[in-house]
């Protein structure tokens, strides 16, 4: 199924996906954990920390 409203579908190179809302200027932090843990399989444990201190 799919969603309603401004989302958009965000898909990784091995196929890992997650689902955000497109357009807001800032994101909870709520939503970025969760796209760090879906994500993390793929691009290890802590990635998005890690890309963001750089």
């Amino acid at each position: 199924m799919g969603t309603v409203g401004p989302h958009e579908k965000w898909q990784t190179p091995g196929g890992l996906t997650d689902t955000i809302v497109a357009g807001d200027k800032e994101q909870s932090t709520g939503l970025l954990r969760n796209i760090e843990r879906v994500f993390a399989p793929e691009f290890g444990p802590g990635w998005l920390q890690k890309d963001l201190q750089r």
